[in-house]
């Protein structure tokens, strides 16, 4: 066995190893529960007449859920969920074995090793943002292989499962050549026609279009989460004033309630203008410097950073949908042009530091956070997003770097 046939399923292996050794953690995750109970929801209401559910999740992932609970009655559902994790990762790596060159068929595994170790198993593992995460991958990959159709399917079954992803489909029009365009159109037909209907065909019409104003309802009026950049930001300015923020748990998270609609009003502008920006300094880069594919496949990252730095919402685990993937793309960058920039290197430093944070506020001093018990952990909050806008810099400046010639 070759080295780079043998590291895929060592990775593997060593991240079950991992996910074994926390199974008791992942059996005590809310959120793994919570998917069991939105399961257990969907049955009922497909078994009572006039009974619906409201889950803040798209209808594709209560379909999912509800699933998982049927296929394994009686199984206690963390078990479920490993091994439906399990199946996923395997899954990614018969497509990267399939369809993409060796190098790929174990990174996403190493990856996801390395993450987990910073990012921690309450996260990495406990939250179904690892299911994006794989799918965001295959996506990348695809495209990275000018296999436009799949890289399309992958995004909108992502965005199916979580509504962020679709921010990326116009980064396909503006990379895919026009005459493959018709590609990405029927991609992303199929996987809109599949989202829709599984849920229609599980739970009804009705159900699903309940599920979808209920999601539409839920996300609307929840505010600023409190590990936000501004709620971040105007928590540091009471806290140095002797003053905290007042913190409330509502939709199933900590919020900042001192924050007003106004304020959520001009972050959703600021995201927004911002990626109109964005595509259209893409649209007219591509055309004018001599970009490199690898550079190209850069905005599969950044368009999600931006999303989530600008976002009244932060949860740990969106760093999901990006970290893994730009650590295997540092890497292929650096060994492409035989060579690790100072970019590169700032940028693999912070992004370590960024994930590293993220698991000192949640899950190991999130009480003490959200208390504002101690100034530094507002202080470490708001290093963490600084360097999470900072990673969007370097990341922006490193797509549109020229290689020198050597």
């Amino acid at each position: 066995m070759s080295f780079s046939r043998f590291l895929f399923p060592a990775a593997l292996l060593s991240f079950l190893f991992i996910v074994a050794s926390y199974h008791l953690v992942i059996s005590h995750t809310g959120d793994v529960q919570y998917y069991a109970d939105i399961g257990d929801m969907v049955e009922k209401a497909r078994v009572e007449e006039g009974t619906t559910f409201q889950v803040e999740y798209p209808p594709l992932a209560s379909a999912l859920f509800f699933f998982l609970r049927k296929i394994t009655p009686g199984v206690p559902f963390a078990i479920t969920w490993l091994g439906f994790f399990a199946f996923l990762i395997t899954g990614a790596a018969l497509y990267a074995k399939k369809y993409l060159p060796p190098v790929h068929q174990y990174s996403l595994g190493i990856a996801i090793v390395f993450v987990t170790l910073l990012l921690g198993v309450h996260t990495a593992i406990g939250r179904y943002d690892i299911l994006i995460m794989t799918l965001l991958f295959l996506a990348w990959k695809a495209f990275s292989v000018a296999r436009y159709r799949d890289s399309a399917l992958f995004l909108t079954f992502a965005a199916a499962f979580k509504l962020i992803p679709i921010l990326l489909l116009p980064t396909l029009f503006i990379f895919v050549p026009r005459e493959r365009w018709r590609e990405v159109l029927i991609g992303i037909l199929i996987a809109a026609a599949i989202s829709f209907a599984i849920p229609i065909l599980l739970f009804g019409f009705g159900t699903t279009i309940d599920n979808i104003a209920y999601m539409m309802r839920f996300h609307g009026e929840r505010g600023f989460e409190v590990e936000s950049l501004w709620s971040g930001l105007h928590m540091l300015f009471l806290n140095l004033m002797g003053k905290k923020a007042t913190t409330e748990f509502h939709h199933n998270a900590s919020h900042n309630n001192d924050l007003g609609p106004e304020i959520s009003f001009a972050a959703s502008l600021i995201l927004m203008l911002g990626l109109v920006i964005f595509y259209a300094l893409a649209w007219r880069e591509a055309r004018k410097k001599p970009v490199t594919d690898l550079s190209k496949q850069g905005m599969f990252f950044f368009i999600p950073m931006w999303a989530i730095a600008m976002s009244p919402v932060f949860s740990p685990q969106y760093l999901l949908w990006f970290a893994p993937m730009l650590f295997i793309w540092i890497a292929e960058k650096a060994r492409a042009e035989r060579s690790i920039n100072p970019t590169l290197i700032s940028l693999a430093t912070t992004l370590i530091f960024l994930i590293a944070a993220s698991q000192w506020i949640y899950p190991l001093y999130f009480p003490e956070f959200v208390e504002q018990k101690y100034l530094a952990l507002t202080l470490l909050l708001n290093a963490r997003n600084f360097a999470l806008i900072l990673s969007i810099v370097l990341l922006w400046k490193e797509i549109w770097r020229v290689p020198s010639r050597t």
